[in-house]
């Protein structure tokens, strides 16, 4: 007598007979080799779903004539690297304060590389350029005298514009007499500082 079970394997049922004869099913070419079904099965997740949704009753080894076990070296064979597990054995806290288990190569084994340069500061850095509110009240004048204009280029130069006193990198003194200011006070004079002394006489 034949003594039928049903098994559960990848939410199918697996059945197996009495006898060991397997008929490959109609899809199966009997003259390819019926390993690259079940390689199809484990790689191909669209053949997989093709299969499953058309032969619910069988598993993929049944149905080209093999054994459970043609499935699992498949499995095992085509299993992504990620699934594999690691064998290495985690450091315990005292190698690690010992510095009996280190998982980066000693100094002396690092390969040698180029310094980098220093990154950027992350916080603001106030930067002082005061040449740029002298041409602030350039653009507002467009009268100015061009005798201002020291070096003929026809542009008249932030450093060129009215007297000027320096002091580290700052102005303290700015005076402009006569030489054809006009409009108003640029609101960039806020960056000025260090400006101690201001004269804008006889201007427009």
């Amino acid at each position: 007598m034949n003594l039928e079970i049903s098994l559960v394997r990848h939410g199918k049922k697996k059945r197996r007979f009495g006898s060991r004869e397997r008929k490959p099913l109609d899809f199966v070419d009997p003259n390819r080799d019926p390993h690259t079904y079940i390689e199809r099965y484990v790689r191909e997740e669209d053949y997989r779903d093709w299969f499953d949704r058309n032969y619910p009753d069988y598993t993929i080894y049944e149905a080209v004539g093999l054994t459970e076990s043609d499935l699992d070296a498949a499995e095992r064979r085509f299993a992504p690297a990620h699934e594999e597990t690691s064998l290495e054995p985690e450091p315990e806290p005292d190698d690690i304060v010992s510095g009996k288990w280190t998982s980066e190569p000693s100094k002396s084994e690092r390969p040698r590389v180029a310094k980098r340069r220093d990154s950027p500061p992350t916080e603001p850095v106030d930067t002082y350029d005061d040449a740029s509110v002298l041409q602030d009240f350039i653009d507002n004048s467009p009268d100015l005298i061009m005798s201002l204009d020291l070096d003929s280029s026809g542009v008249i130069e932030p450093m060129e514009f009215g007297e000027q006193n320096w002091d580290n990198g700052r102005i303290n003194s700015l005076v402009c007499h006569n030489i054809g200011v006009s409009g108003e006070i640029p609101g960039s004079i806020g960056k000025l500082t260090q400006l101690r002394t201001l004269v804008l006489k006889s201007n427009n």
